[in-house]
């Protein structure tokens, strides 16, 4: 059974953590939750894997471009408890903690702080334009992505390279199964309370307010636990088995001089050091034939889907192992944006997960993904 399948979306978070202390910090389900439901490819191509052995870090990720991520939970959805009016309500007060304490009012950020300066965490609690408010937040974060202003711009700026992992909004939000706190194009945020562009306070000033946004909170939380509970039972993302290796353990030979924007020929070249150059031309052309994407990063291409280039149907390395071509394949992507079975898919492409692939296993491969039906 899938480790995940484990999760309990009405677990409180309080309920193994010391008296008068911080559930982000010290409840071992929480981090346990956190490890599982994130350890799953990023769109940008890698794996968002996380050490929790590392000391002195909740929760550590290296990237593939040799950098550290270290990052802590959040219970992201605000109470506004400290409120004399908010305290005067106590049943619905302790209702409204308890599934705030679940796993679907919490959020991974980036941890450390960058030249001495507010991390995001602190920044959403101090900034008094945010005061919390996790949908104000998910609002700069979406302008973040098109380089616009908000309140939070110049932290969110710090943290630049964690954001890129996601490659841009929608990435972000489908990762952490935001989606319902945005509508469904990812083209706007659905906000708890009326939004005014960051002009009038975030805290709510009467009871009326403090009820209406308390109950979008909840929904929006409720929602998000199902949404949840639907991603570990459907099991989209396979999670790092042991003993599977990083994307990034490669040592790599000379980079060739490129521009600051990837492109595919760029890791054309590249491949052309590993003696691959052949096979992802091959796999491009295939794409080109069943009109998928083509994405390129570092020492990757990531094959998507026509409509959502966020989204990987399989990646391609440039480095050969000795194992064979490297390469991640997500049946379940397969099967969520075509009309698929996933005995179909497996049957012509193989497993899902990480493969190495040698020559004829590779061109089976193409044969496979030219077989489906991905129109056009």
């Amino acid at each position: 059974m899938d480790e995940r399948e484990q999760i309990d979306i009405t677990y409180d978070f309080r309920t193994d953590t010391p008296p008068g202390e911080d559930p982000d910090k010290r409840s071992r389900t929480l981090r346990r939750y956190h490890k599982l439901l994130w350890s799953k490819p990023l769109p940008c191509g890698e794996i968002l894997e996380l050490d929790d052995t590392a000391r002195g870090h909740y929760l550590l990720h290296r990237s593939d471009e040799l950098r550290e991520f270290s990052l802590s939970s959040d219970g992201v959805v605000a109470s506004f408890r400290y409120l004399a009016m908010v305290q005067e309500e106590e049943e619905e007060l302790r209702e409204f903690l308890h599934i705030g304490y679940t796993i679907g009012g919490m959020m991974l950020w980036p941890g450390n702080k960058v030249d001495g300066k507010m991390t995001i965490n602190g920044e959403r609690g101090f900034n008094h334009k945010i005061r919390d408010r996790f949908d104000l937040t998910v609002e700069c974060i979406r302008r973040h992505y098109l380089s616009e202003w908000s309140p939070m711009k110049d932290c969110l700026g710090r943290y630049a390279d964690f954001f890129r992992l996601f490659v841009d909004f929608r990435g972000f939000v489908e990762f952490f199964l935001l989606q319902d706190a945005v509508t469904v194009g990812c083209d706007a945020v659905i906000f708890s309370a009326p939004f005014e562009d960051f002009t009038a306070s975030p805290v709510p000033r009467t009871m009326d307010e403090y009820r209406e946004y308390r109950q979008r909170a909840i929904s929006f939380i409720e929602a998000r636990n199902r949404r949840i509970l639907r991603f570990c039972s459907e099991d989209h993302s396979p999670l790092l088995k042991e003993g599977t290796k990083p994307v990034g353990n490669a040592i790599a030979l000379e980079t060739p001089q490129v521009s600051t924007q990837l492109t595919p020929e760029a890791v054309l070249e590249l491949a052309g050091q590993y003696g691959t150059r052949d096979e992802l031309e091959r796999a491009m052309a295939v794409a080109a034939q069943k009109g998928l994407r083509v994405r390129a990063f570092k020492t990757c291409l990531m094959f998507t889907p026509g409509s959502n280039a966020t989204r990987c149907l399989f990646t391609l390395w440039a480095q050969r192992e000795e194992e064979g071509l490297k390469a991640f394949v997500s049946t379940g992507t397969f099967t969520e944006f075509f009309s698929l079975e996933c005995a179909v898919v497996e049957e012509r492409l193989g497993p899902g997960d990480w493969r190495h692939f040698d020559g004829p296993g590779f061109e089976a491969f193409l044969q496979g993904v030219q077989a489906l039906a991905l129109g056009s």
